[in-house]
């Protein structure tokens, strides 16, 4: 399930909407003004502005006039699915929600509570929530499917029990009383609002998950690199927790995740310059990593162009490019089919542990140095005397290590590296459980007589030029 909105469910004003949890950008009617300009009434619709600190800011309003054109499609246009609407116009507006007011010239809500309460007859206009009455339904449907759900974009999910009626803090106030499918992935998306919404990214981050809840603004600000990835483990760290708390031990799929590579407006500006694309991407990922939990980076897109984006939305999140003059100058291979267009790819191209035979515990990448660290520990066999079952295995990236044999550092074991499959395997030799195992995998660094030849000869042009000036 992608993005799931609930809509006017639970629609809790007619006149206006949560700044804290619904984006106001552009022209933004409340939901009574848009039934009216649905129906054909003329009115002042608040234009809004990006600003800070908050989001955005009312600029002014602007008389919008349908001149009486409907939204709604007449009652009998489509004979073959016959309609049990008495009138051409809106349909809220039919049963009852609202209605015009012609000595006021204005839209007047009739049923505050109609998306509220169950309005069928016979319900007796019973309480509904969305999550509990809705959402939540759905996942059982199929029992032999995997569900990947996820809650309310910015939202956190709320508790699945059957036994306990307290809601989870930061949660909507509620409970959904019916037991989690067993085959439940949690999967919701994460993205840097901040740099998203402003398309901007000037060393200063933001913590607007933090921000909507009521966090005292200094306390969610981070600057320069470290913390900006401070400010990534801290909000994924939030979002896989609360997961857990409200749905207990399931898998978490980050369904969607990435960068906007529009940032800052560098494609037209500097176009071939990736840095700050590559500086948001890399600390975003290792996040991730650091949190162990898989992704699915947004978006790969082989049409995607400076000028149209992804040709969605005003979208520009796709790792690839092909067009001469947006070629990432830091791409080393960019002339090879494989990484041709690629941007941003010292980021996205990083050693990971394919395969642990154990219980990984730490992880971490330096694109700088080019090493690698991993830190994992044994546990009982499950099922399997197979030696395999103590193999490790570690995708080590040709893109970063072609040509060189990359020094490896175990703390017990052998060490099996095939360049041509880009991996290392890793037969331990202490696999009690509990034994903890660690790798340290780099470039090998240039040796010392070289750099000293380098320096020399640099120190032998400087002065050369001197004495030739000073002639």
């Amino acid at each position: 399930m992608n993005e799931p909105h609930r809509g006017y469910i639970n629609l809790h004003s007619f006149h206006a909407w949560n700044f804290m949890t619904d984006l106001h950008i552009g022209h933004y009617p409340s939901a009574l003004q848009g039934m009216a300009l649905g129906d054909g009434y003329a009115q002042d619709v608040s234009f809004y502005v990006k600003s800070w600190p908050v989001p955005s800011r009312v600029s002014h309003k602007t008389r919008i006039d349908p001149d009486g054109a409907k939204a709604w499609a007449a009652k009998d246009a489509d004979p073959q699915f016959p309609s049990t609407r008495t009138t051409d116009g809106c349909i809220w507006r039919e049963h009852g929600v609202w209605d015009w007011d012609e000595e006021k010239n204005k839209p007047v809500v009739l049923q505050a509570d109609y998306f509220e309460v169950d309005p069928r007859p016979g319900y007796q206009r019973q309480p509904v929530e969305w999550y509990r009455d809705f959402y939540a339904p759905l996942a059982p449907l199929h029992p032999n499917a995997l569900f990947l759900m996820e809650p309310i974009p910015n939202e956190f999910m709320p508790r699945w029990s059957t036994d306990q009626d307290k809601p989870l803090p930061g949660t909507t106030c509620t409970v959904v009383p019916l037991p989690r499918p067993e085959r439940f992935v949690y999967a919701p998306h994460f993205y840097d609002l901040n740099v998203l919404f402003f398309k901007a990214y000037n060393g200063m981050s933001v913590n607007v998950q933090a921000l909507s809840r009521g966090a005292f603004i200094l306390r969610a600000l981070y600057f320069g690199a470290r913390g900006l990835l401070r400010n990534y483990l801290g909000q994924i760290g939030t979002v896989v927790r609360q997961g857990q708390a409200a749905l207990g031990p399931v898998p978490t799929l980050i369904g969607e995740v990435g960068i906007p590579y529009d940032v800052n407006g560098s494609l037209t500006k500097t176009p071939g310059d990736y840095r700050c694309q590559t500086l948001l991407m890399d600390a975003l990922v290792s996040a991730l990593e650091r949190h162990w939990v898989s992704f699915t980076l947004w978006n790969y897109n082989p049409s995607n162009t400076v000028a149209h984006g992804d040709s969605w939305n005003m979208e520009d999140f796709s790792i690839l490019n092909q067009e001469p003059s947006a070629r990432d100058r830091a791409n080393w291979y960019g002339d090879e089919v494989m990484y041709a267009g690629g941007r941003a790819l010292h980021a996205i191209i990083r050693p990971y542990a394919s395969k642990v035979a154990g219980i990984p515990k730490s992880t971490s990448w330096n694109r700088h140095t080019r090493t690698f660290c991993f830190t994992w520990v044994s546990m009982a066999p499950v099922g399997t005397d197979s030696p395999m079952a103590r193999v490790t295995d570690i995708y080590v990236p040709e893109y970063y290590f072609r040509g060189v044999q990359p020094e490896i550092l175990l703390s017990d074991g052998q060490a099996i590296y095939e360049p041509e499959k880009q991996t290392l395997h890793i037969v331990t030799d202490k696999n009690e459980p509990g034994a903890r195992h660690t790798l340290r995998l780099c470039a090998p660094k240039p040796k010392k007589g070289r750099v000293w030849r380098l320096i020399i000869a640099l120190l032998v042009l400087v002065v050369g030029i001197w004495i030739t000036h000073a002639v």
